[in-house]
């Protein structure tokens, strides 16, 4: 399966007469083409005002096709715009949500022998750390976490109150992907043959890597884009994509050009907080930059697979919406999938407080997360769990995980 859909003989010309040719690969650095470019050109035509920046994120990464099938209707008809412009707020701030809380000691108590999903979701990690050696398929490291592609909370099909008013996440997706593109994410996703509603987490969606990688992932500051496999599937390489710091606007004009991701070696915001990822070699080091490729492998392709190359190509669309729109501030939202070791909600939080000189209150963010059995704690709200478009999102710096073990020491949590 390729990122890049296979390039035509000739350009194809759309129902309104834009030209519709291959996506050029400058894409992949968010550099917008002269195609998607006429057609936002032609929505800020119908449009004339500011939209919310999650609407515009969707748009930038959507397919090209779909984007101008989504035009067409909208010169047609405007009914309909309002309700799309505030339902794609609802792709990155699922995508990007907490996952449940670690297992109740009730269930991390029980028999290995009973088949419970506690169980089960141990035996993916344990086969994730033992395909990786137990080390960052990045830094190559023993510091790891065992991170999900498709977010453990999607899979977990959990909701709060508030996801359960939002738009079908899938449904959404088939607004701007097309069909046989989002059925192939669906299919690595939904395979249980007896129940073809029930979603099913494997080894393939897993990745071990080190809880900085993790965090930057996770809140969009950088996305990894898959390339091929060989032939037998024991490797696959994948693209690693610094991603632009976001502006402060909340609203933007549709047919804004976002910033290119090429070349990047760090990433710096607005109040000058840095990201950036160095690797040793020997006595010398060298800055990770956008578009340096990485090779995954494994020895046992059929019980060991390697992340799924459909839903690497997921994520790394989804993710770049992450950050584009805005949905997610690095020191509310931490998505952290490994059941080794004590739950780090509970202390990366007054960590991150303490290297940026900022005092940090437990669930500042007013979440209510959910815990194995489902239940939420304490009082539900409508909105809770969910950073608001309007908040400004803050880098923060990024350590080596030595460094990082230190200062959680160090603040004796």
């Amino acid at each position: 399966m390729d990122i890049d859909p296979p390039t035509p003989t000739h350009a194809r010309v759309g129902r309104s007469g834009t030209i519709i040719g291959p996506v050029p690969r400058d894409e992949n650095f968010n550099e917008v083409c002269s195609q998607r470019q006429q057609l936002l050109d032609r929505l800020h035509q119908i449009i004339q005002r500011a939209v919310p920046r999650a609407f515009w994120a969707v748009l930038i990464f959507s397919d090209i096709e779909m984007l101008e099938k989504f035009i067409c209707e909208c010169e047609k008809s405007t009914f309909l715009l309002d309700f799309c412009m505030h339902a794609c707020a609802a792709i990155p701030l699922l995508w990007a949500q907490k996952p449940p809380r670690p297992p109740s000691s009730e269930s991390s108590s029980a028999t290995t022998s009973s088949p419970t999903p506690a169980n089960r979701r141990q035996k993916i990690i344990n086969l994730a750390l033992e395909r990786d050696g137990k080390s960052c398929l990045f830094r190559k490291t023993q510091f790891v976490d065992v991170a999900h592609i498709y977010p453990h909370y999607l899979l977990a099909d959990r909701r709060t109150n508030f996801s359960t008013t939002l738009p079908p996440f899938w449904g959404m997706l088939e607004y701007f992907w097309p069909p046989e593109k989002v059925k192939r994410w669906h299919d690595k996703i939904f395979t249980n043959p007896t129940d073809p509603s029930r979603q099913v987490d494997s080894v393939f969606n897993t990745m071990c890597i080190s809880p900085d990688i993790h965090r930057m992932w996770s809140t969009g500051i950088c996305a990894f884009r898959p390339l091929d496999y060989n032939s037998d599937k024991t490797t696959i390489e994948v693209e690693w994509h610094w991603q632009p710091a976001r502006t402060v606007e909340d609203r933007v004009a549709v047919n804004t050009v976002p910033a290119s991701s090429r070349n990047m070696e760090q990433v710096t915001t607005p109040n000058g907080l840095l990201s950036e990822l160095f690797l040793r070699y020997g006595d010398s080091v060298r800055f990770v930059k956008t578009g340096d490729k990485f090779t995954f492998s494994t020895t046992d392709p059929e019980t060991m697979p390697l992340p799924s190359k459909e839903l690497l190509e997921m994520a790394f669309i989804l993710t770049r919406i992450v950050n584009l729109s805005g949905a997610v501030d690095p020191t509310d939202l931490v998505r952290w999938d490994s059941l080794d070791g004590d739950a780090p909600e509970t202390h990366i939080p007054r960590w991150l407080a303490s290297i940026s000189g900022e005092e940090s209150e437990k669930d500042s963010d007013g979440s209510s997360d959910v815990d194995s059995n489902g239940d939420n704690e304490g009082e539900s709200d409508i909105t809770s769990g969910y950073p608001s478009l309007a908040r400004i999102r803050e880098r923060v710096q990024v350590v080596d995980p030595t460094e990082m073990e230190q200062a959680l020491s160090s603040t004796n949590v």
